[in-house]
């Protein structure tokens, strides 16, 4: 299905921008301004991811039950990006001594 390539895709170019974006800040000297940068890039991030979610859901109520699996394991992939934004966060927020380990 068309669907979950496209979502396949979506939550993989997701990671690997948030963990490029991640690493940038972690090392540079300028990671206030690519916390701002990362900040918007998971906002739209989520609300792509939101969208495409939702066309998974919607293809789940009318596919035939032979599809469901792939249709689930491509929602799974998309909600797995999540944690890791989550732990993305607090590991540089923590870094910055603004939060507590």
């Amino acid at each position: 299905m068309l669907i979950t390539s496209i979502a396949k895709k979506s939550a993989r170019l997701s990671l690997v921008i948030g963990t490029i974006l991640f690493l940038v800040a972690k090392l540079s000297n300028a990671s206030d301004l690519i916390m701002i940068i990362g900040l918007f890039y998971v906002i739209i991030a989520f609300i792509v991811n939101s969208i495409i979610l939702f066309i998974l859901f919607l293809h789940l109520t009318i596919a035939s039950p032979h599809h469901r699996p792939a249709l689930i394991k491509a929602a799974l992939l998309l909600l797995f990006n999540i944690p890791v934004a989550i732990l993305y966060a607090w590991v540089l927020l923590a870094l910055n001594h603004k939060l507590p380990l």
